[in-house]
């Protein structure tokens, strides 16, 4: 059997074996990448595929790799990394050991080990958040002390000269470190499981793949079949894959991820774009109608940077969970500010303050462990001069507050499961596992 014909009938083995799943596999779009020795999928949905590496496969294991992938692209790890801020390879392994216990429901076989959550001593049915928490940590003989973002077990590899989302880590030594060999549904997903391989750049622009709006209907099409046949009564739909259906298709709720996002963006709505006219610097486009008398002087552009400051309570209350939760928000916020803020540790004093642009500097501020006093920190933004226009206090609400309000917007991120509001004023949001 020639690779197309094999791989034309390991995609009609994989609609075979999960009939629910169609839409999601017959949506992957098929482009040959000879030499990637594996397959993979894009975030929007091309999947690369080596015609030397079905060779190598059994119909059944090119089946449930790709139904494996499609199930990466239905959950939508990648969105789900980058929310989260995670390390894309070692994220990549714990999105596997969040759908590979379906391919064993259904009966279908990966190429080499793969990680099941079984097979490497996990309890099964936690989400690839969790499961990122419980991953290994992987030396890399620098002495850093690894990736606070990974729960303080997860290993990040040489992060000199990265920064944000470019960063590399060591995943594929998470996945030897746990006794599999990397590779398809072992760490090597593609930008599907957010970890983009290196031949997705040779895609030419002419092959664009999935919209967001396609990938957004296709979910839908593919979690209303899944809960079809659910409710068929015949259990043979994984529980897993029947809950994500479940959950897609509940009723649309407010998460606290997008009342954050507001609250901070509308706070700070006049960075976008460069709306500010200015004449103490010429114009780029004065050239064009040159300069002397009576050529018009143009105004150059320029967009206010906001002033943001973000407070983490680091008393004895907040516990490593608390703080990881934390650490992941402020780097989000750092992403939308898209500039340096003010970054103050405080539990009933302040212990660290300064400039921050990256959450790797924030995390080696992260001092106290005493008692809690928000007093301490609007102080410090009342004296300060110019104040900020907006300050973000990540804590469990645990401590005592000013009685009136400041002169400056406050978002309080209430974060653990002892969370409460710490006052009547500002704006308050509770992060949940919804």
């Amino acid at each position: 059997m020639n690779p197309h014909d094999k791989l034309a009938s390991a995609r009609l083995l994989a609609v075979n074996r999960m009939p629910y799943f169609r839409t999601a596999i017959l949506s992957l779009l098929p482009r040959q990448a000879p030499g990637l020795g594996t397959f993979g999928v894009t975030r929007n949905g091309i999947m690369l595929w080596d015609p030397a590496a079905i060779e190598a496969w059994t119909v059944r294991e090119a089946a449930g790799v790709i139904i494996h992938e499609a199930l990466h692209l239905m959950r939508n790890h990648a969105d789900r990394r980058e929310a989260m801020g995670a390390d894309p390879k070692a994220w990549n392994c714990a999105a596997d050991l969040e759908i590979n216990d379906d391919l064993q429901a259904a009966k279908l076989d990966l190429p080499g080990d793969g990680l099941f959550p079984d097979k490497v001593g996990m309890e099964e049915g936690l989400t690839a958040e969790e499961y990122y928490h419980l991953l290994p940590r992987q030396p890399s003989g620098d002495g850093d002390q690894g990736d606070p973002q990974q729960g303080g077990q997860q290993r990040e590899g040489d992060d000199e000269g990265k920064d944000g989302d470019g960063e590399q880590g060591q995943g594929n030594s998470v996945a030897e470190a746990l006794g599999v060999e990397p590779g398809v549904g072992a760490g090597e997903c593609g930008g599907c499981a957010g970890n983009p391989m290196d031949a997705e750049a040779d895609i030419p622009d002419e092959a664009p793949g999935r919209s967001d709006a396609e990938l957004a209907r296709i979910r839908r099409q593919t979690a209303e079949a899944v809960r079809q046949e659910a409710e068929k009564g015949r259990g043979n739909v994984p529980g897993s894959l029947v809950r994500w259906a479940d959950a897609y298709l509940s009723p649309p709720k407010v998460s606290w991820q997008q009342k954050l996002q507001r609250a901070v963006r509308g706070a700070i709505a006049y960075r976008a774009g460069a709306v500010d006219m200015r004449y103490n610097w010429p114009s780029r486009r004065q050239a064009g109608i040159g300069y002397g008398m009576g050529r018009p002087v143009l105004p150059a552009l320029r967009a206010p940077v906001p002033r943001v400051a973000v407070a983490v309570d680091t008393s004895g209350s907040m516990g490593t969970d608390e703080l990881q939760e934390a650490v992941a928000e402020c780097n989000g916020i750092l992403k939308t500010v898209g500039a340096e803020i003010d970054f103050v540790a405080c539990d009933c004093r302040i212990q660290d303050a300064g400039k921050v642009r990256h959450w790797k500097q924030l995390v080696d501020r992260l001092k106290g462990g005493g008692g809690t006093d928000f007093r301490p920190i609007m102080e410090r933004f009342n004296l300060q001069r110019p104040r900020p226009d907006i300050v973000v206090v990540a804590t469990d609400g645990c401590g005592p507050a000013p009685a009136e309000e400041p002169p400056y917007k406050v978002i309080w991120l209430l974060v653990g499961p002892y969370k409460r509001p710490p006052c009547d004023w500002g704006e308050q949001i509770e992060l949940t596992d919804e």
